[in-house]
């Protein structure tokens, strides 16, 4: 402690002098304020979570195990798909899709995207969604992606689809 000139009286190191109010916080004693504050935290929480978009485990594994069912004939030794979904809000979900191919031929590769988009598109749990795939080597290398196929992107947009596939199995009455 220190002695304040002139005073008899030590003031305790932190203490400021003449602050007056600006140095003190405010304290919230009453009960019914507290209890209001309470109440409106528990609000805020609820609401949040509501507006929090659900936690969808294991979608681009389904998706995936879909597609994998709808195009058998493309699902050989030669060929594996990785499929993962991103959602967000107030956004088409996305399906983004890798196919690794070891075949040569450029025409099947061609081919074997167009089936894979048209899958993605017509899947049963998402819709509508946009479409981002390519099909690669073993080594990673990009082989085509979807403007080899026709779209103007890389990521094919809902209208895009529609306009060249026509409404999805999953919303026959969806209309860009």
């Amino acid at each position: 402690m220190r002695r304040r000139k002139g005073k008899g009286s030590p003031t305790p190191v932190n203490k400021g002098h003449g602050r007056g109010r600006r140095g003190r916080l405010p304290q919230i004693d009453n009960p019914v304020l507290i209890s209001v504050l309470t109440a409106g935290a528990r609000g805020v929480s609820a609401a949040l979570d509501v507006l929090k978009p659900p936690k969808r485990a294991g979608r681009g594994h389904r998706v995936q195990q879909w597609l994998t069912e709808r195009m058998p004939d493309m699902m050989g030794a030669h060929l594996s798909l990785d499929v993962r979904v991103h959602e967000g809000f107030g956004r088409s979900p996305l399906i983004d899709m890798r196919i690794v191919c070891d075949d040569d031929s450029e025409d099947q590769a061609r081919q074997q995207l167009e089936d894979a988009v048209r899958c993605a598109w017509d899947n049963p749990e998402l819709a509508p969604v946009a479409v981002r795939a390519c099909v690669t080597d073993s080594a990673g290398e990009v082989r085509c992606d979807v403007t080899s196929v026709g779209f103007s992107e890389e990521t094919a947009t809902p209208s895009a689809l529609y306009a060249r596939f026509g409404a999805p199995d999953a919303d026959p009455a969806w209309r860009p």
